[in-house]
């Protein structure tokens, strides 16, 4: 057994989840049950849909102890060691539901854009943005446009994943919604929003561009 140490808990719904993927990447490529330390209100319910591996949550230090840091370069390298050998990501299989979601019934696509950070938002320097890349693919693709998360109708993170994994596309911001899309859907699916800046002095980005490891690794 490992276990996996998350001194830094991810609070975030999109750091939580790449927790838990961490987890079962370590498990499937170790052949072996990792203990995850981790403290999140969906833990349970995340870590059966991640789902991939022999994954459980406790508090004990279990067989070897590996320390996961989400922002630092120590727990990007950590996490590149498992995610370099994925050549695909397991996705995970969502049975119809016996429940009237009022989906378009022409095919649609699934858009998030308020990530928490300001600097993950496409609308930081035009609040219009959003709106006029939906109508984009309104325009060229024909696609209706259902929104998740906490602008949109479906914030329920069961329902989210259902409407998502009969979605067409996920777009918007690197957030919660996106690391959701990942499990239902091929990654050339995702079409991932985002400003890039020069950040110079930010010890995250160390190469200067403000976009963070887990959005580059959808990239």
């Amino acid at each position: 057994m490992i276990t996996l140490q998350c001194p830094h808990n991810p609070k975030q719904l999109g750091d939580t989840i790449d927790a838990l993927f961490l987890a079962h990447m370590i498990s499937r490529i170790e052949s072996t049950q990792v203990n995850i330390q981790i403290n999140h209100p969906d833990q349970n319910f995340l870590n059966h849909f991640v789902g991939f591996g022999d994954v459980i949550i406790g508090s004990g230090n279990l067989g070897k102890v590996i320390s996961f840091n989400n922002n630092t370069t120590q727990g990007m390298t950590l996490y590149h060691k498992y995610s370099s050998q994925f050549q695909d990501i397991p996705k995970v299989y969502i049975p119809q539901e016996n429940k009237n979601f009022n989906l378009p019934k022409k095919p649609y696509i699934t858009a998030q854009w308020d990530a928490q950070q300001i600097y993950r938002r496409p609308d930081k320097y035009d609040k219009e943005l959003p709106n006029k890349i939906e109508q984009w693919y309104r325009d060229k693709y024909g696609y209706n446009i259902v929104r998740t998360g906490g602008e949109g109708i479906y914030k329920n993170l069961k329902n989210i994943i259902y409407v998502t994994s009969h979605a067409e596309l996920h777009i918007g911001a690197g957030s919660g919604m996106l690391h959701i899309a990942k499990f239902v859907m091929p990654v050339n699916n995702i079409h991932y929003y985002h400003n890039v800046q020069k950040r110079e002095d930010d010890k995250r980005f160390p190469d200067g561009w403000d976009v963070a490891w887990m959005g580059r690794e959808i990239l």
